[in-house]
């Protein structure tokens, strides 16, 4: 179904938005996916860091302990995070920004 859109709109829309925005949030995505996709073969890295996780702070609930590992590895998951959570932020921008300079639509 073809939507209306005027003139201006076309307009506005042609100088707002540039849709090279749109393949650096594939770029984003892709940053995402290096941190959380199986790659069909095996669980992401993030996954066996936060079981290792689990395992160190619970010898450490059960008297173990406290390591260098637990340090590192929370660090390590903690930026990973992060870097997950920005590059998604980034996606939502651009897919924010274009929706934004849509014309409404009577539905």
């Amino acid at each position: 179904m073809k939507l209306k859109i005027t003139k201006e709109d076309r307009i506005k829309f042609y100088e707002e938005f540039d849709t090279h925005e749109i393949l650096y949030a594939i770029d984003n995505l892709d940053e995402i996916r290096d941190h959380i996709s199986d790659s069909g073969i095996r669980p992401p890295q993030i996954r066996d860091d936060l079981l290792k996780l689990h395992t160190i702070a619970f010898d450490l609930q059960q008297g173990g302990p406290i390591t260098e590992d637990l340090y590192n590895l929370t660090e390590e998951i903690s930026s990973t995070i992060y870097s997950v959570i920005e590059a998604a932020e980034k996606v939502q921008e651009t897919v924010d920004e274009l929706q934004r300079l849509l014309p409404d639509q009577d539905w």
